[in-house]
């Protein structure tokens, strides 16, 4: 894992972020960023309380992450077709020799705990005299060799080796990141969005996606597995120049009142600012918040 950082997996075209990795997806957690668990325990198909890995982030959280140096995009598809290219018939022949050779080694310990077994039992040496001699060629020493074989344990590790040689060239390769990034900008992105997120995330909320409750944000005072959600977060619009419609303030006060949650306004202040839209993404902009409630209720 380079320098310690998450790897977040995208594809340049679809550009959703996924982290796999377990131990990364707790590492995510204590930075904040909780996402959302998207895959399907094969035991329990249909139960969506039961999901797994991989964790899926919103596009405000990865970006947010690899801006503030906690992770890196891991362009999937990108990523694969270099590691296709490099790959020759010798490499891949290194690696089957590799794997017979790990093969044998547990076969060799198997026939030595087999042979401690049978010695310690009153067998003395002569199973494994017998298995030795059946080896030049006799069905029994088959049929062992079989049962030796199945019960071996095959370790499938978590990482491609086809990949894994390129992942550190990939994640320090900043024309690549850029492109990546950009793509998760281009296609879910809001700027707005993003610089309200990044101003509650510096407050030291947690925050999820607010579909449920009509909102673009859930925020929390802290994990959500420790808190219930205070704030119920709408899309971000311009401080100086868009219009607040009344109706929806009605509207949002009665809906944050009926979900026992403040309904919150943000307005991005682009006028004190100079910089275009892409450094607004490292520099940022003033966010004011206003929350509406409903008196006399809750």
């Amino acid at each position: 894992m380079p320098s310690g950082k998450v790897a977040i997996s995208v594809s340049s075209k679809l550009a959703v972020p996924l982290v796999f990795n377990i131990e990364d997806v707790k590492r995510l957690r204590e930075r904040g960023a909780v996402g959302i668990l998207c895959g399907t325990l094969p035991t329990a198909a249909q139960q969506n309380l039961f999901l797994t890995v991989p964790l899926r982030l919103m596009a405000e959280e990865a970006v947010w992450l690899v801006a503030s140096g906690y992770a890196y995009f891991l362009g999937d598809d990108v990523l694969l077709q270099e590691a296709l290219e490099g790959v020759g018939s010798k490499t891949v022949e290194q690696w089957g020799r590799e794997e017979r050779r790990q093969k044998e080694q547990q076969l060799a310990w198997r026939r030595q705990q087999r042979k401690e077994r049978e010695a310690a039992y009153g067998g003395g040496g002569d199973g494994g005299d017998r298995g030795d001699l059946a080896a030049e060629g006799g069905d029994g020493d088959g049929a062992r060799r079989l049962e030796e074989e199945q019960s071996l344990f095959i370790e499938t590790c978590n990482e491609s080796r086809l990949t894994s040689e390129k992942v550190r060239a990939f994640s320090e390769d900043a024309v690549l990141q850029q492109g990546l990034v950009n793509a998760v900008i281009a296609r879910y992105l809001k700027i707005g969005d993003y610089l309200m997120f990044k101003s509650l995330r510096e407050q030291n909320y947690f925050l999820s996606p607010g579909a449920r409750f009509g909102a673009r944000f859930i925020a929390y005072p802290g994990d959500p597995l420790r808190y219930h959600s205070h704030m119920a977060v709408q899309p971000a619009i311009d401080y100086y120049t868009e219009a607040v419609d009344l109706q929806q303030v009605v509207c949002g006060g009665r809906l944050g009142t009926g979900v026992k949650k403040l309904w919150i306004l943000g307005g991005v202040r682009y006028r004190e600012v100079e910089a275009g839209a892409d450094q607004l993404l490292e520099c940022g902009a003033p966010v004011s918040f206003f929350s509406i409630e409903w008196a006399g209720f809750g």
